[in-house]
């Protein structure tokens, strides 16, 4: 599958190589599983010749031995390639050769150092400090580990804190993005079908490349867990059991049941409790796990807490989205889908997506207003500099959608309204009860209602929203922001700014999705 959306951050990685003819650099290149970081190097490679190791598990030994054959493979350099008996040979090989020419190189995986022989960290820095100034060698680390970039360049007490000059980060496509990449293979889906795709598979890269391969960017979602999940030997099929097994060596059925409920809706500690029937002390070691180490899960506080440190209203979210979707259907009938019981099961996530897709609305509907600040439709809800854009809740309320603006004290405190929703006076009344319970986390500012409708308001609740200063948007003005519209098809109605690539933020290289 081609790149997309990462060619200003390909510019910058091969501006980074140019400069290693004044001294060398370090570039830590990080980002989730299947984001594309392999794909994403190759093609730097292709541009700035270089070469590429993976570190994984196996002995230093075997390992060296294939790196030297790899080496002499291709006209890498017209020096001797010898044999290397340890790391320490190896890049001190690459820094004596960086010397006479500039060197490339890719180093995937590179937090599997630390368990293989922690002590090639030390090695490595007194070599760079020995030799970096002198040599014109560019290494990219490449690594999906957060805890361990945390532990390695950013700790002080670490052999390599701060060696990194550069940081880039790849990130998921956003929905705008994958809409786009639709629009290219010339997709004739309508936008609600590219919304399903979307919020189960998410923006990681991998799974629009199985998309391209298997010739799917016409099929619906139906037909596309058909082909990638339900059926035999199917690519997706075992992917995230395998990943399980391989990433936690003991309480595996504790993991996997801690996912289950965050996917399940099951999102503070309590409750995972007592889903898992575990004590809450025993939950906490798990999640912590589960985000610090292996970046599986996040815990998200509500928009407007304060001391975030104390808060309890924390939640927990599956990074992936495709994990989620996992961990929602798949895992809880595992003994079906191991029997290759695929149709019955197929028939059963067909009949639930609905209800899966309300839930997962507010996820979309916060990104593509965040994407879009400037359009007159999110200016007429608050005209003002926007601060922060989220989700809130309290122990007895949920808001989808929150705007703040600290410029005016202003907050916007939207909900998603259900499509059987039928304007009852105990409905609008619990609406506003909603609103008021907020001025907990929010006091102080004046707070706006907002109403998302999948309908049309009739006149009296059109009405009814008008007198009591309520502002209300149809759901499907919001989703079609982005202008997605697909190739000779007539089902949108809505013609809106083209899909952008986002630009870098901060002084950190970022690719948005890709999370």
């Amino acid at each position: 599958m081609q790149l997309y959306f990462r060619d200003k951050h390909l510019t910058f990685l091969d501006k980074v190589f140019d400069t290693v003819q004044h001294g060398s650099n370090f570039v830590l290149l990080f980002g989730k599983r299947k984001v594309g970081k392999t794909t994403f190097v190759a093609e730097h490679l292709r541009r700035r010749r270089g070469a590429y190791i993976t570190v994984s598990n196996k002995s230093s030994v075997l390992q060296l031995h294939e790196i030297s054959d790899y080496l002499k493979s291709f006209n890498f350099t017209e020096s001797f390639i010898p044999a290397f008996r340890n790391w320490k040979e190896f890049f001190e090989f690459i820094f004596y050769i960086a010397k006479e020419q500039t060197v490339n190189l890719a180093i995937d995986e590179f937090h599997n150092f630390e368990k293989l022989e922690p002590g090639v960290y030390n090695e490595l820095k007194k070599l760079w400090d020995k030799h970096a100034h002198t040599s014109n060698l560019n290494i990219i680390a490449i690594t999906s580990d957060q805890d361990f970039i945390r532990r390695t360049f950013t700790s002080n007490e670490s052999p390599l804190y701060q060696i990194n000059h550069f940081n880039l980060k790849l990130e998921p496509f956003r929905f705008s993005e994958v809409a786009g990449i639709m629009q290219m293979h010339n997709s004739v889906l309508p936008l609600d079908e590219i919304i399903k795709i979307y919020l189960v598979f998410g923006g990681l890269p991998k799974y629009y490349a199985l998309i391209d391969q298997f010739g799917l960017w016409n099929k619906g979602l139906t037909e596309i867990l058909k082909e990638l999940v339900f059926k035999n030997f199917a690519p997706l099929g075992y992917e995230l059991k395998e990943l399980i097994v391989n990433d936690f060596n003991r309480g595996n059925s504790v993991y996997l049941s801690i996912l289950q409920a965050i996917a399940a809706g099951h999102r503070t500690i309590s409750e995972i409790s007592r889903f898992v029937d575990i004590p809450p002390t025993s939950v906490v070691k798990y999640t912590t796990e589960l985000e610090r180490k292996k970046s599986l899960i996040k815990r998200k506080l509500p928009l407007g807490t304060i001391d975030q440190a104390k808060s309890k209203y924390g939640k927990y979210y599956l990074n992936n989205y495709f994990d989620n979707f996992w961990f929602h259907f798949i895992q809880p009938d595992i003994i079906s889908y191991e029997m290759g019981q695929f149709e019955k099961m197929l028939n059963s996530v067909v009949a639930q997506m609905d209800i899966y897709i309300k839930e997962r609305m507010p996820l979309i509907v916060n990104e593509i207003i965040s994407e879009n600040l400037y359009n007159p439709l999110v200016k007429r809800l608050i005209d003002s500099p926007i601060s922060q854009i989220g989700q809130t809740w309290t122990r007895d309320c949920h808001m989808d959608l929150v705007i703040k603006s600290d410029v005016s004290d202003r907050v916007v405190l939207g909900k998603i309204l259900d499509k059987d929703f039928s304007f009852t006076a105990e409905q609008m009344s619990q609406l506003h009860r909603d609103t008021e319970s907020m001025r907990k986390i929010f006091f102080g500012v004046k707070l706006e209602e907002l109403v998302i409708t999948h309908e049309t308001p009739s006149a009296e609740f059109k009405r009814y929203l008008d007198e009591n200063k309520i502002e209300s948007l149809l759901l499907y003005d919001v989703l079609s922001l982005n202008d997605y519209r697909p190739k000779q098809s007539r089902t949108l109605r809505t013609k809106v700014p083209r899909v952008r690539q986002t630009e870098p933020m901060h002084k950190h290289v970022k690719i948005r999705e890709s999370r």
